[in-house]
């Protein structure tokens, strides 16, 4: 889908929501377009569509991808989950049991021992049966452990890595062992390190080799100089960014600015951090317990855009709908599928409309059962 069809779809769904439209009806054009009001009629050839400002009008079934007919637009997983375990009853053990595999299904890892371990108790029969489950549970949860531990070591490598003088910049850059920022969060680290300094000659000095360090990166190949490590197209930005933050010149401050603005217009935006593309349905899980296990609300909504684009991206790798998948579309509609299933599990509300996941969602299963 086209950048600007994106945002004028995103624009679209925030008017609705914030209008006052809760219960919707939601069609997906196949042009990636989203429709969301009220479905009046459907025939053999058209849909007969009410939008937000009460217009009527017929949609030729041939252009629709996928639509979804709802009174209410439909619960998220831990709400359905939240909703369920209240009538099943306390002794029935097939009912936990199912109630344990609909939350593995959905990445709810804690309710679904929750559910298994209250199955066991209740039903010596269900220990063999929940085992799988719990050792999938145990393998993605070992995945996220060693992702934040990593991310953990990164960070105290590079509070590690700064130089404690000013002799000491010139050094290190010359090297190449100036502390380089794959990541916001390092960026961050780096900028809080730079402005503990008292001395003004100090800042500026950094803030020159930043900005004479994120342009070297920008020409230069990052594969060769980053060779087996993590790597981020954005580090130059963060570089520039350094440079615009602790810059104690207006000049330098200026054309750092100029440099962020430029970098940003020739290299896609990205974000802050590495994301886990969702191949399987364990990379999915993982990512989805990764999100969930950070506390920053705002970073944990830029990861579930970062992974709405990631879905819209590989969407247009599938080719035409009308044809027959190839194996390689196969496998970006799977991409797909797991990004806006990545997207279904959280609280979507400030993001995308849930119903509208869902007739994404139901789109790209449809596609992959033919």
């Amino acid at each position: 889908m086209p950048k600007k069809l994106i945002v004028f779809s995103l624009i679209a769904i925030s008017l609705l929501l914030y209008s006052g439209l809760l219960y919707a009806d939601v069609v997906l054009l196949k042009s990636g377009g989203v429709m969301q009001g009220e479905i009046i009629n459907i025939s053999n050839k058209h849909i007969e569509f009410k939008n937000a400002s009460g217009i009527v009008e017929k949609i030729r079934k041939s252009l629709v991808a996928s639509f979804i007919k709802q009174k209410k637009l439909p619960l998220i997983p831990e709400e359905a989950y939240l909703k369920k375990v209240k009538v099943i009853s306390v002794t029935d053990a097939k009912a936990h049991y199912e109630l344990g595999v609909f939350c593995v299904k959905n990445s709810l890892f804690n309710y679904a021992l929750k559910e298994f371990n209250q199955a066991k108790a209740i039903d010596s029969e269900y220990r063999e049966k929940v085992i799988k489950y719990i050792k999938y549970i145990e393998s993605v949860k070992e995945e996220v452990k060693n992702k934040i531990e990593l991310e953990e070591k990164s960070e105290k490598k590079i509070q590690e890595a700064l130089p404690l003088t000013l002799a000491k910049i010139n050094q290190e850059f010359k090297k190449n062992e100036l502390a380089t920022p794959r990541s916001r969060k390092e960026l961050e680290l780096i900028v809080k390190a730079i402005h503990n300094f008292k001395e003004s000659e100090v800042k500026q000095e950094y803030a020159e080799k930043y900005l004479e360090l994120g342009a070297y990166l920008q020409k230069a190949n990052m594969s060769r100089i980053f060779k087996n490590e993590n790597k981020s197209s954005n580090i130059p930005l963060f570089c520039y960014e350094i440079c615009y933050q602790c810059a104690q010149e207006r000049q330098s401050k200026n054309l750092a600015e100029q440099m962020i603005s430029t970098f940003r217009n020739k290299v896609r935006k990205k974000m802050e951090a590495k994301l886990i593309i969702p191949y399987s349905a364990f990379d999915r899980d993982s990512a989805i317990l990764f999100i969930r296990a950070i506390e920053d609300k705002r970073k944990k909504s830029l990861y579930y855009g970062a992974y709405y684009e990631m879905a819209e991206v590989f969407n247009v790798k599938t080719g035409s709908r009308d044809m027959p998948l190839k194996e390689d579309e196969r496998r970006n509609l799977e991409i797909c599928l797991h990004s806006y299933q990545i997207i279904k599990s959280a609280y979507t509300k400030n993001i995308l409309d849930s119903g509208i996941i869902d007739a994404k969602i139901r789109e790209c299963q449809k596609r992959l059962e033919n």
